[in-house]
């Protein structure tokens, strides 16, 4: 699986993609979007502790309640994803999103906001946030072509590190000088603006792949001329009719077809060594970042004693160092070794996260602590999200791409939740600084998958010289 990077990739234009209007519409929406992303991020659990004074455990399990909805939504949206077009599962989460939160304000308005509303509110948005997030991976590929990956993958996640860097701040100051309703109003906003980015994109989809087989094993879609049958699409296929691209009518939607696909998909994941390994090492990982997301917000108040917005700032301070981690994440994977980075930076990740449960001393000792948390930890964290993002979607097959997101997204938030109660369980039994330890340490560790797969050696996948990593074909693909 080791590759070289060519010299036609290295004298590809840099701004290819900002050349794309189509890219750069759903760019935009997601910049705004990802902004107010973070108001609800870090706003909610502010919100949470300051107005409605949730204790450790209340907050592990506001972190869980949507595991079943998840899991049995997110299960399914794979196999939707792989028959039906991917665009209309960008748009309608985003038009949910925003009419759900906008209850948060409403209720606050009547001054009837509650804890129990955010135990509803949340894993609502937690479920259209999981099918948006699968869907949107698996609509990349078809809209900027898998030799462009790398760059699309760096660039978008640039913009959640500026998010990162704007956005907890900024609500850390609505929260503290006017309050977390209106944080949460505004990010309802941005999900709209973002619906509507996704709807001025004009580029068509292909037809989808999961359709009838014919008779050769060759489908409708593959036929059509828009897909090959290792990499995904093909760079020299020509381009199929405009008729031919409508999105053919499903074949088999029922119960037992999409199950069927559900576990043809699992097949696809665990039966792919690197698959395997990214989906393994991004689980466990889940698991404990569960705990140190959910715990962080009650470990810098009421143990650090770090006022909102101080604790906004430092966590501003991760979206400075996920910038610096997205600028260089493109240099490092093609020019630098691929594989090594992405182990180094998954291993930096949770081992630079340590020096959260160190914090301690004044409040501004403490800060610093936890600004050097995130500035080193978050810049390996986005070059190894981009890193997994990318090969991810080189890897899998465009037929079988929304399975593979889904089989990857819903493990980690299924134990992303687990590990929210169990950190709320921790911090109750042994105090929240040990729980903020195993979270850090448990994060590190989870590196360690990567090394089941040729990973390490590999170089950049991602060049147009290079062929398709080999991989078994699974039951009835």
């Amino acid at each position: 699986m080791e590759s070289s990077v060519s010299h036609s990739a290295q004298s590809q234009p840099s701004d290819r993609l900002l050349q794309n209007r189509d890219f750069l519409k759903l760019w935009g929406g997601q910049a705004l979007s990802q902004i107010g992303s973070r108001l609800t991020r870090e706003g909610l659990p502010l919100g949470a502790v300051l107005m409605l004074g949730a204790s450790p455990v209340a907050m592990g399990w506001l972190e869980v309640v949507g595991t079943l909805p998840v899991t049995v939504l997110g299960s399914v949206t794979g196999a939707l994803l792989d028959r039906l077009p991917r665009r209309p599962f960008l748009v309608a989460p985003d038009l949910l999103r925003f009419l759900i939160l906008m209850s948060i304000p409403l209720t606050a308005w009547f001054g009837h906001l509650s804890l129990w509303l955010l135990f509803v509110v949340k894993p609502l948005v937690d479920i259209l946030s999981l099918v948006f997030n699968t869907a949107y991976q698996s609509y990349l590929p078809r809209l900027v072509g898998r030799h462009h990956l790398l760059d699309a993958n760096a660039k978008l996640n640039l913009t959640r590190s500026f998010a990162e860097m704007t956005g907890p701040g900024l609500a850390g100051v609505l929260v503290q000088t006017l309050s977390m309703p209106v944080a949460i109003f505004l990010d309802a906003l941005s999900y709209f603006v973002s619906a509507l980015s996704v709807l001025w994109i004009r580029r068509r989809e292909p037809a989808a792949a999961s359709t009838r087989q014919t008779q050769t094993g060759e489908t409708s879609a593959e036929k059509a001329g828009g897909l090959s049958s290792v990499g995904g699409q093909s760079p020299t296929a020509p381009a199929a009719p405009a008729a031919q691209c409508q999105p053919p009518v499903p074949a088999g939607m029922d119960a037992r077809a999409i199950a069927r696909e559900i576990q043809d998909g699992l097949r696809v994941v665990f039966r792919h060594p690197v698959l395997r390994a990214l989906t393994l090492t991004v689980a466990t990982s889940g698991l404990f970042q569960g705990i140190l997301f959910s715990m962080d917000v009650l470990f810098a108040l009421r143990i650090l004693h770090l006022s909102p917005g101080l604790f906004g700032i430092t966590v501003c301070c991760g979206g400075l160092g996920a910038m610096l981690g997205a600028a260089a994440v493109r240099r490092l994977g093609e020019r630098h070794g691929f594989g090594r980075w992405l182990i180094l930076s998954r291993f930096g990740f949770g081992a630079f996260n340590l020096l959260q449960p160190l914090a301690h001393g004044p409040a501004w000792m403490a800060a610093l602590f936890l600004m050097g948390a995130q500035v080193l930890g978050d810049g390996c964290g986005v070059i190894a999200d981009t890193l997994e993002t990318s090969l991810r979607q080189w890897t899998a097959r465009d037929k079988e791409m929304g399975r593979v997101n889904s089989v990857y997204n819903l493990l980690e938030n299924i134990l992303a939740s687990v590990g929210a109660v169990a950190g709320g369980y921790i911090a109750a039994g042994f105090g929240l600084r040990a729980a903020m330890a195993v979270a850090a340490v448990g994060i590190t560790l989870s590196a360690a998958w990567l090394f089941t797969a040729p990973i390490w050696r590999m170089k950049s996948p991602l060049t147009p010289d290079t062929p398709a990593p080999r991989r078994p074909s699974p039951a009835g693909s």
